[in-house]
């Protein structure tokens, strides 16, 4: 058996766990007589998902982390982590609200339900949870984000790459002088490359040639991409993309990081302290968000976008 097949058996298996688990925590939680077991319950589904998102890395590229990975750059992705992190604190807090008032409802008996409540009003049903449309359009803004990115870097990418194709070509006004100075991204890399490899542990003062042959990063046009995925980094989700930038922090990564982290927190906390301080079946929708959050992080996103379709380098004498 190949290791593929055996990896994505393996997956399989991991994801029938992660479904048994989910739904015996559901089940379980309601009989648990104390106060914080609605919280135990979400933290327990929480975690499960997290697990299974990491086997799903693993199945794939060998690594817990490849689920954050940009896989035409093999570069860490904010905004794959960003919809990945609202993906795990939405579906969790969803789920174990869904699954404990069901099972309270229909195990326990309790009262203040109306399961079969058809065409009835007002209806409580246990499957009946509000998802708030200010968490809709923050979903929508991340995912949006998410979608966009990638075709945004695409178009870049296609644009400078045929610029150097193009390079002592002749255009449509002259000819190009064989001896006419040649402008190309390859000579940005060719000048950035020595820094970022002196960066990485390289010695001071090594010649271009040497640190090409050794260099874990290549280039598209404008953008820079790693040769493998497991050279990609953390700390790339706030490091620049271009090949003038890639070894500079970008600003617009990191307010747009911080935003999404302090509405995730945020939100975070507000989910465990309606999960402590409400029954059961008072909890009828997930958390609301302010009007002034949303329209912060749609700029902070819009902001983050915008940056991302300008080139930001510059093509150098070659």
């Amino acid at each position: 058996m190949s290791t593929t097949k055996k990896k994505h058996q393996q997956l399989g298996l991991w994801a029938f766990i992660s479904i048994l688990v989910i739904m015996l925590t559901g089940v379980w939680i309601p009989y648990m007589d104390f106060e914080y077991s609605l919280l135990l319950g979400w933290v327990i589904i929480f975690v499960v998902i997290t697990i299974f998102f990491a086997r799903i890395g693993q199945a794939v590229e060998k690594s817990a982390w490849a689920i954050l990975i940009d896989p035409e750059r093999n570069r860490m992705s904010l905004s794959r982590l960003q919809i990945i992190a609202w993906t795990l604190v939405v579906l969790s807090s969803f789920t174990i609200a869904v699954l404990g008032r069901t099972s309270d409802a229909y195990f326990n008996e309790t009262k203040g339900y109306e399961v079969k409540c058809i065409g009835k009003a007002p209806c409580n049903s246990p499957l009946d949870i509000r998802i708030p449309t200010s968490l809709l359009a923050l979903l929508g803004i991340s995912l949006g984000s998410a979608v966009a990115s990638p075709y945004l870097k695409k178009l870049k990418t296609d644009r400078t790459q045929e610029e150097d194709s193009n390079v002592g070509k002749p255009n449509t006004m002259a000819t190009r002088s064989s001896s006419a100075p040649k402008m190309s991204y390859q000579n940005t890399f060719k000048e950035t490359i020595p820094e970022v490899q002196e960066m990485r542990g390289m010695k001071e003062g090594a010649e271009y040639e040497a640190a090409e042959s050794e260099s874990t990063m290549g280039h598209q046009g404008v953008m820079v991409k790693n040769k493998n995925w497991k050279n990609a980094r953390l700390a790339d989700i706030f490091m620049g993309e271009e090949v003038s930038n890639y070894g500079h922090v970008d600003l617009a990564k990191v307010q747009n990081f911080f935003f999404s982290l302090i509405a995730i927190v945020a939100y975070v906390f507000t989910i465990g302290n309606m999960l402590v301080t409400q029954p059961l079946v008072e909890i009828t929708a997930l958390p609301d968000f302010s009007d002034g959050l949303v329209a912060l992080l749609g700029l902070s996103h819009g902001g983050y976008l915008i940056d991302k379709s300008f080139t930001h380098a510059s093509p150098s004498l070659g």
